[in-house]
């Protein structure tokens, strides 16, 4: 090939390649949190929440968040750490010896939400535990003959929401570049220059987003601030 383009994802067999050849370590870093999915069904065919509203239940260090669907139903996702405090083995262990435990977890920790999941102990139960990692990457591109788009490049933890948007600037950014430079290897050059300051910035600003949303969100002092800055914009 002349020129292959790597868009195959967090762990991309191109990327492992350019590592190699540029003798640096990309890594890919893992959170000590995962995510399960959870299910709130629609009500009398409404929305059973506010469907112009991110839902955020936050216990500092862990979170339930709710986002709504097109058929008036919402997705939530647990965001909670692996072992510890409010963490899937604590709650496992609950579950493996009484199933019941689940549903007084819930009912005393999300309150609001647990009337609204009919099908807690069947979603638990079929609903995987995934991971959330994230790529840092050294660089975009290898001479003329290699180049990494998305989340091959800088896959990030969603709390952002600016992942595909990411991708899409990535094609934007390498095909102006092509059309800028006679010379594919300057093109890439410049391509990498532009890309990865950004996609380092968005990885930060992800995390550090995470942070806010489980910690901050329901401290008094926050949504002061958040009050000031609403006023101070309008």
């Amino acid at each position: 090939f002349d020129l292959i383009v790597g868009c195959d994802g967090t762990y991309s067999k191109i990327r492992s390649e350019i590592s190699k050849k540029i003798n640096k370590i990309d890594e890919v870093l893992t959170l000590e949190h995962g995510y399960k999915e959870l299910h709130i069904p629609p009500q009398d065919n409404d929305w059973a929440l506010n469907p112009k509203c991110l839902h955020i239940w936050p216990h500092g260090g862990s979170m339930m968040i709710a986002l709504p669907n097109l058929d008036h139903s919402f997705t939530c996702t647990l965001f909670w750490p692996y072992k510890g405090n409010h963490s899937f083995e604590e709650v496992n262990e609950k579950f493996n010896s009484n199933p019941n435990e689940i549903n007084s977890f819930f009912e005393k920790n999300y309150p609001s939400a647990f009337k609204l999941i009919p099908n807690l102990i069947p979603d638990w139960n079929s609903n995987p535990i995934s991971s959330l990692p994230m790529v840092k990457c050294s660089q975009y591109h290898y001479g003329e003959t290699a180049v990494l788009l998305g989340d091959a490049a800088h896959a990030i933890v969603p709390f952002y929401g600016q992942g595909m948007n990411c991708a899409f600037e990535d094609v934007h950014v390498l095909v102006k570049s092509l059309r800028d430079y006679s010379s594919v290897k300057d093109a890439l050059l410049n391509y990498n220059n532009l890309r990865k300051p950004n996609g380092d910035a968005i990885r930060e600003l992800a995390l550090d987003n995470f942070i806010e949303m489980r910690d901050k969100v329901s401290k008094k002092i926050f949504l002061f601030e958040k009050k000031i800055g609403q006023i101070l914009y309008k």
